[in-house]
């Protein structure tokens, strides 16, 4: 009743919000008793009536029994236990108080309050099941040890740490967005998207390996900034997100790499593990509109704890390897708290090589000679501008273009290049698609001087003849 809650509203907004709540969920009821329904939460208070009036036999197509004759009940996922269930094992321990209970859950992996679930009873089951016994399992059998250790570190003084069973060392790292530079083509073809390419590169060493990845999200949507282009529909934000990604991989190397919420892949596992927001605003995800939650019990530190076990649960997903990707300076809270009790190692984005399924384009980079100055560029940016290039900062500090690679040519792009005969102290460099190098050349007063060449049976340009 909102007049039990009333007393301790924070504010009148809450104490309408309360008032309102309770009319809506007395229509509710009234609907669902002029209808004949029943929802969830009905079907379960119906039933320990039911038992507790001593109505025990059950039937179902693989055979009928009674509640009264059980000797063992199994309760598994005891974690989620919730008041609901624990009225009907009541229940059914009052028809049948013989009945010897073995409930198996880990405490760690308590994220479903949101449905109703309440950890008392794991952290108190001494206080609902008399006499009783507790076992603790603490090895680990699906991750790598260190896989293992980080959730250990994660969840340091709330319980037994677990124990790898692998022998396998397997790899953790933080994969950090802010250090993500896209090439040229990169940024071509992911227009204002960063997240994409960088996912696209770490997929890719993955299949590359032999290996399958699933991308966790601690919502339906990603934090970053996604330039879907022709792959917008009517999916959720994460299947679009994952179309996105296979549409760039091979047929069949696509079913390869999947996506999940990380509520969904409880249970689950997968050799490599991608986190795709260990920053604020999802991990912890704490809702704006919390204050109206209160009546249920919900708190800053409880929704906070819940995260926390939330994060471990995604982290421990993995068998071998775990990419947690984030961003500079904006880390989640957990990050940065693990980060503080162990060395985590920061991924170094040049070993993930751009990801390209054909060699479809040739990146031409003018920049200046070393030891010429800034000059040379800056007396010509004005023609390559026009010509379609653009200034990148990205390693090397050059003006860079793009080219379709079919029927490209050296002597031809020498030839039309309109800026060439104002360029001095100039060095232009030429690129595929996987930043490979292909040539290197010299510019003064409009004469062109080859430096390096990786193209077999390369045409030099008529400048150099």
């Amino acid at each position: 009743m909102v007049g039990l809650f009333t007393p301790a509203c924070t504010s009148d907004v809450e104490q309408r919000f309360l008032e309102l709540a309770q009319k809506f969920y007395q229509s509710y009821l009234q609907r669902l008793q002029a209808t004949g329904e029943e929802d969830f939460d009905g079907l379960m208070q119906k039933a320990a009536t039911t038992v507790a009036s001593g109505k025990t036999v059950f039937r179902r197509k693989s055979g009928t029994g009674d509640l009264k004759c059980l000797r063992y009940v199994l309760i598994d996922e005891y974690q989620d236990f919730s008041e609901l269930f624990h009225h009907l094992i009541e229940a059914i321990r009052e028809q049948n108080p013989q009945a010897q209970f073995f409930c198996v859950g880990d405490d760690w992996q308590a994220i479903n309050g949101f449905a109703g679930s309440d950890l008392r009873f794991y952290e108190n089951f001494a206080q609902f099941f008399q006499p009783s016994q507790k076992l603790h399992i603490a090895t680990n059998y699906r991750s790598a040890t260190s896989i293992v250790d980080i959730g250990n570190k994660l969840m340091q003084g709330l319980g037994t740490p677990a124990r790898a069973d692998k022998t396998i060392f397997g790899t953790v790292e933080i994969a950090d967005l802010g250090q993500f530079y896209p090439t040229p083509k990169e940024q071509e073809e992911h227009q204002g998207d960063n997240i994409t390419p960088a996912i696209l590169r770490l997929v890719a060493k993955t299949i590359k390996d032999g290996k399958n990845v699933v991308l966790l999200s601690r919502k339906n949507s990603l934090p970053w900034y996604v330039n879907y282009g022709k792959h917008k529909s009517k999916d959720s934000p994460l299947d679009i997100f994952l179309n996105l990604v296979r549409s760039y991989l091979p047929e069949e190397s696509r079913k390869a790499v999947t996506i999940s919420t990380a509520h969904k892949y409880k249970g689950l596992q997968e050799d490599v593990v991608i986190i795709l927001d260990a920053v604020p605003r999802c991990y912890p995800l704490i809702h704006p509109d919390l204050m109206f939650s209160r009546v249920f019990g919900d708190s800053i530190e409880r929704v906070v704890d819940e995260e926390r076990r939330l994060f471990y649960v995604a982290l421990t997903r993995a068998v071998e390897r775990l990419f947690i990707l984030t961003e500079t300076n904006n880390l989640s809270p957990f990050l940065e708290e693990l980060k503080s009790r162990k060395k985590i190692t920061l991924l170094d984005w040049l070993d993930y090589p751009p990801f390209v399924g054909t060699i479809q384009r040739i990146i031409v980079k003018v920049g200046n000679q070393a030891g010429q100055g800034r000059n040379g560029t800056y007396t010509i940016k004005d023609l390559l501008r026009t010509e379609g290039y653009s200034w990148n900062i990205t390693g090397w500090q050059a003006w860079c273009r793009t080219y379709p690679a079919q029927d490209f040519s050296i002597e031809q792009y020498f030839d039309n290049a309109q800026w060439i005969s104002h360029a001095a102290g100039i060095e232009v460099r030429f690129y595929d698609d996987l930043e490979n190098m292909l040539a290197i050349y010299r510019v003064d007063q409009g004469q062109c001087t080859l430096v390096i060449n990786n193209i077999p049976e390369l045409e030099l340009p008529k400048t150099t003849r």
